[in-house]
């Protein structure tokens, strides 16, 4: 009888062990891009002004990969439509995200009439990243600490 306690005890703490895991990866992920992210836009400025053309083979590729994924995950080729559903998200904000940088030189120009075209360009973009993490963050804390409570 002891033992069925201790094993179903053990049990309890390796499930709520891999939803940890599960949350705290995802929000590594998360950290890993956006960072990745801040560095492009803020050192990659002027070589995405010079050769934006080249940032549409990306952003052609990661749509078709996030419309495949959709796909899939709807007819339940991927048996984990959840996993399919989050990395096609994925694929398609990297999708758009590409296309952002291939009219940078465009989006730049119209954007102009507006001001200081560096606010909008870099910090802007770089703001509402760091809100985003700052907030995947938050959302991972809050998580976590709704697992560790349900005992």
């Amino acid at each position: 009888m002891a033992a069925k306690i201790d094993q179903t005890k053990r049990q309890k703490k390796l499930e709520k062990r891999m939803k940890v895991d599960k949350v705290t990866n995802w929000f590594m992920i998360n950290l890993a891009w956006g960072v990745l992210a801040l560095i492009l836009l803020r050192y990659m400025e002027n070589t995405i002004m010079i050769h934006p053309e080249k940032m549409l083979i990306p952003a052609i590729f990661f749509g078709v990969i996030a419309v495949v994924l959709f796909v899939l995950g709807g007819m339940k080729i991927i048996k984990n439509k959840s996993r399919a559903f989050n990395y096609g998200i994925f694929t398609a904000v990297a999708a758009v995200f590409s296309l952002y940088l291939t009219y940078f030189a465009r989006i730049r120009y119209a954007l102009g009439a507006f001001g200081d075209t560096r606010w909008w360009m870099s910090w802007g973009p770089s703001l509402a990243i760091a809100l985003y993490l700052l907030g995947a963050f938050i959302f991972t804390a809050i998580k976590i600490a709704r697992i560790e409570k349900n005992r």
